[in-house]
């Protein structure tokens, strides 16, 4: 038989490897896993990389969807090119094709100007933030103005945690804003907790859009 030391040996033993594992396998309870929704938020470096890529995706500023878009840059100045040659002509000034194609390459340049204008890649981290922000209340909110609802408010907190985390990983002398990021994360933390006291089902829907861990959540966070 067996010492019962030599068995409580072997069974702390199996606790520690049991501890490791979890350890191990246990996600960053700051950035977690990613999903296809952090994957679609939008990056500072990404986004300034469209100003000397033309081939990178363009985003837009203030808000602006595809329907703008085309009346901002198809509509407006094909509707402008046309209003100058109709004036024209009621001058009674005689127009020819290559008056109609000057006036046309000149809308045309006024709306690739207004095009770069709005363009993300020339605004500030705060408006891709916001950019941002706005695509979460759309991916998690109950309709397009639900900025209150637990998920929501967990959501946007994710946000702002992986920009500043990203921020401080480029920025490692940045001590100030590690203080912020543990706010932030115990924060979303509590939130979470008070969601899953709400509805577990919309608990579990939320997490795991965020690519958190529910013992990230419900144990001591350390960072």
């Amino acid at each position: 038989k067996r010492r019962p030391q030599e068995i409580k040996k072997k069974n702390i033993a199996k606790k520690l490897s049991k501890l490791e594992a979890e350890k191990a396998s246990m996600p960053d309870p700051v950035v977690g896993i990613p999903t296809e929704f952090t994957k679609s938020l939008l990056r500072p470096l990404e986004v300034y990389k469209a100003a000397t890529d033309p081939n990178a995706t363009q985003y837009m500023n203030f808000f602006l969807d595809k329907k703008d878009e085309e009346l901002l840059f198809e509509t407006t100045p094909k509707k402008v090119a046309a209003e100058v040659e109709k004036s024209l002509k009621v001058e009674g000034e005689k127009v020819d094709d290559k008056v109609n194609n000057s006036t046309a390459l000149v809308e045309e340049k006024k709306a690739e100007i207004l095009k770069s204008l709005v363009s993300l890649h020339n605004s500030n981290a705060k408006s891709i933030m916001m950019y941002n922000v706005k695509r979460t209340v759309e991916e998690f909110g109950r309709n397009e103005n639900d900025t209150g609802s637990a998920e929501v408010q967990a959501a946007v907190l994710t946000v702002r945690i992986l920009n500043l985390h990203e921020h401080i990983k480029n920025n490692h002398k940045d001590k100030h804003n590690y203080r912020g990021l543990r706010m932030l994360v115990h924060k979303r933390q509590k939130i979470l907790k008070y969601l899953k006291r709400e509805s577990l089902e919309r608990y579990y829907t939320t997490i795991k859009k965020l690519g958190l861990d529910e013992r990230v959540i419900e144990g001591e966070i350390v960072i």
